[in-house]
């Protein structure tokens, strides 16, 4: 296999091996476009997203041999890139013995200590205000006040130890809430411009930055807490996924593709029957669910 792998040049090689799912080959798919060597993390072995640290690596210039490591979670594999990509001494910290936050605390100390303005949240939330009456989602556009607001959301996220990775295209798209522990989903394509429209919208009606990370965290735990629906729909299907198959191989006779189709059908019939609603997250699980079958 791996020699096929290596020999792969395009989309449609990587497409044929049948081993990569469709998050994985959107990495595959966006490393070629920007021209990077692909063949360095289009491996099974790497979740999608360990592959899009390796491929932004790659697109810094950075050696990404220090962390294309299937043994490191994407969350070490960034804090390794960005210490990279600032000319810190990695090896400092780039050792499995270390967990994320443990890598986190260690790059920032190694960084160069900066005088950083104390920030304004007034003159933030005026030009948050003025930017979103101009139709710009200041997050989307990395606009100097979305970043200053997304570094806050940093801290929020970091302290629920979850991560964000939104997968977009032109400001539209979803976004997935990730265990830092182990990369596990904890909630996935949540409507990202709702996301950040709301986001914005918490921080203009905010007095100052500690009642808008309250309101962040807050919202965040909706998210996920509000995910036990999905949880429950999942579970479901997982224990029922066997029958389904079954059910489907022994009634129809039809190609790769069209048998999916039936399973999901079947499935979604099933979740109804049982009173679980089917949400699009829900149909997304099990389009991927039965590719991986």
């Amino acid at each position: 296999m791996k020699r096929y792998i290596k020999a792969a040049k395009t989309i449609e090689d990587y497409a044929n091996m049948g081993v990569f799912n469709e998050y994985q080959m959107n990495e595959i798919r966006e490393g070629l476009e920007k021209g990077v060597d692909v063949s360095v993390y289009a491996d099974p072995k790497y979740i999608w997203a360990q592959m899009s640290e390796i491929r932004e690596g790659l697109e810094k210039g950075v050696d990404v041999s220090w962390y294309a490591d299937p043994k490191f979670n994407s969350a070490q594999m960034e804090e390794i890139r960005e210490g990279l990509e600032k000319g810190l001494d990695v090896s400092v910290y780039a050792d499995l013995k270390y967990d994320w936050e443990q890598m986190s605390k260690i790059r920032k100390g190694l960084e160069k200590p900066t005088k950083q303005k104390r920030l304004n949240w007034k003159s933030l939330v005026n030009q948050l205000q003025r930017e979103a009456e101009d139709g710009i989602d200041s997050l989307y556009k990395q606009t100097d006040a979305g970043s200053k607001l997304e570094s806050i959301q940093q801290e929020v996220e970091n302290a629920l130890g979850i991560w964000l990775e939104p997968s977009i295209q032109a400001g539209r798209g979803g976004i997935w809430f990730y265990s830092s522990e182990d990369d596990s989903t904890l909630a996935s394509n949540y409507d990202y411009q709702t996301f950040n429209e709301d986001t914005i919208d918490m921080a203009i009606e905010s007095k100052n930055k500690t009642e808008f990370k309250k309101r962040y965290q807050d919202y965040l735990e909706n998210i996920l807490n509000g995910d036990e629906d999905y949880k429950e729909a999942i579970a479901f299907a997982e224990k029922h996924k066997d029958e389904v198959v079954s059910y489907i191989n022994d009634t129809t006779d039809l190609g790769d593709e069209d048998f999916e189709d039936e399973c999901i059908d079947k499935m979604i019939d099933m979740l109804e029957k049982q009173g679980l609603y089917v949400s699009d997250d829900v149909e997304s699980y099990l389009v991927d669910m039965f590719e991986r079958y």
